[in-house]
């Protein structure tokens, strides 16, 4: 998660792009817009993934269809490594 030695705990496929537009039109949250940012590198702030945790975890309850529910897992783990290390996190465009 440090810039100068990250560990890399994840990544996002272009081709799951799909998945997290579905997951934007269920919630309309910034940090899900920014990862869907392929372009663009991003910095994630700890308060940044405090806000992110709290409302991916609201996601959980909800009727979710499998992939949609493979993603929410998947953004739940980076981000809670993430705010467990107390690191931010940051997301590099390829």
């Amino acid at each position: 998660m440090a810039k100068d030695v990250p560990d890399i705990v994840g990544q996002i496929e272009f081709s799951e792009l799909a998945v997290l537009s579905k997951l934007i039109k269920r919630r309309d949250m910034a940090f899900l817009h920014d990862v869907a940012c392929f372009f663009e590198d991003r910095a994630f702030s700890l308060p940044m993934l405090q806000e992110a945790q709290a409302d991916l975890f609201a996601m959980l309850p909800e009727n979710l269809a499998a992939d949609e529910r493979a993603m929410l897992h998947k953004l739940l783990a980076v981000v809670g490594y993430a705010c467990h290390r107390q690191l931010p996190m940051f997301g590099v465009a390829s």
